[in-house]
């Protein structure tokens, strides 16, 4: 089923050249399922732990309060697409082969993802880390070591 698809990627910029729009598309070039990555900040806050903030911010950036890491704006699949259309942990395989791509150009120690409630268990599963839950937008603040 997955190679009679011919899946490849298609890289599209924003506008405000803050990330990338990727959209995976059939042999039709009909679209699958898309994700952005771009640039993104992670703050300090009290519900790190102190072992794990300095494991983030890594040897050299002993009073960082902010971050910079590799930001997952979104990971979706077209509504109009069956889930037996595009093979179980595809998209998240993908996203992370242009993660792993990017982090070899510009580094980055971890990928953050803000999601709404909902979506804890999902990123959990594929070994993310809750960290908290943000007060300005309510969004969860969840982190992959890389």
């Amino acid at each position: 089923m997955w190679k009679d698809l011919h899946i490849r990627m298609q890289s599209h910029t924003r506008r405000q050249n803050k990330g990338r729009i990727y959209i995976l598309v059939d042999e039709n070039t009909y679209p699958l399922a898309y994700f952005t990555l771009g640039l993104g900040r992670l703050e300090y806050s009290a519900d790190i732990s102190g072992k794990l903030w300095k494991k983030l911010r890594g040897v050299g950036d002993g009073d960082a309060t902010v971050l910079t890491c590799i930001l997952l704006g979104q990971l979706a699949r077209n509504h109009g697409v069956s889930y037996d259309s595009l093979p179980k942990g595809c998209l998240f395989n993908e996203m992370m082969n242009a993660v792993y791509q990017g982090q070899s150009f510009v580094g980055g120690r971890f990928l953050l993802a803000e999601c709404n409630d909902d979506l804890i268990d999902y990123y959990e599963k594929k070994g993310f880390i809750h960290l908290y839950k943000n007060s300005n937008n309510s969004l969860n603040q969840m982190i992959l070591l890389l």
